[in-house]
């Protein structure tokens, strides 16, 4: 059967054990279920990367006992990436968002750019600054202590 979904691993270069965790889906309600939802996902044009991050979401999900209409396909891929994400991880979710406020209301000092980020199993803000001269930096690290302050 050639769809979409076949089409995007040829073009990908995906090889059966990228997808592994497919072999868990035993109905043929998942299994159909899963290749909806995949056929869907390559309209979206995923990248290699973010095409596997969600298959492997719709996978948990629907091992979940999560029913088809919660799977919301939405116009864009990264809401659409952020919805499934929120109905998996629940609390690691609420729990971002409570810490991302949190940093984006800190004193950050002018010329500081930040963004949150989770990496694997840890969650924090990336900080970039530009630093020309010592004076520069004694000024920074005075600004980063008030920072540092209102994080206790």
């Amino acid at each position: 059967m050639n769809n979409s979904f076949d089409s995007w691993k040829l073009e990908k270069k995906v090889k059966e054990s990228d997808l592994i965790f497919t072999r868990a889906l035993k109905s043929t309600y998942q299994q159909d279920l899963f290749n909806k939802l995949a056929n869907d996902l390559i309209d979206q044009k995923p990248s290699y990367s973010e095409g596997l991050q969600m298959l492997e979401l719709f996978t948990d999900l629907i091992l979940m006992d999560y029913s088809e209409s919660l799977f919301l396909n939405t116009d864009s891929l990264d809401t659409w990436k952020s919805y499934l994400k929120n109905l998996r991880y629940p609390m690691t979710t609420h729990h971002d968002d409570a810490m991302k406020n949190k940093f984006e209301t800190l004193p950050w000092p002018n010329g500081v750019k930040t963004k949150f980020e989770r990496r694997g199993d840890h969650a924090g803000v990336e900080i970039k600054f530009f630093i020309s001269s010592q004076a520069d930096l004694i000024k920074l690290i005075a600004s980063l202590e008030r920072v540092k302050a209102e994080l206790k």
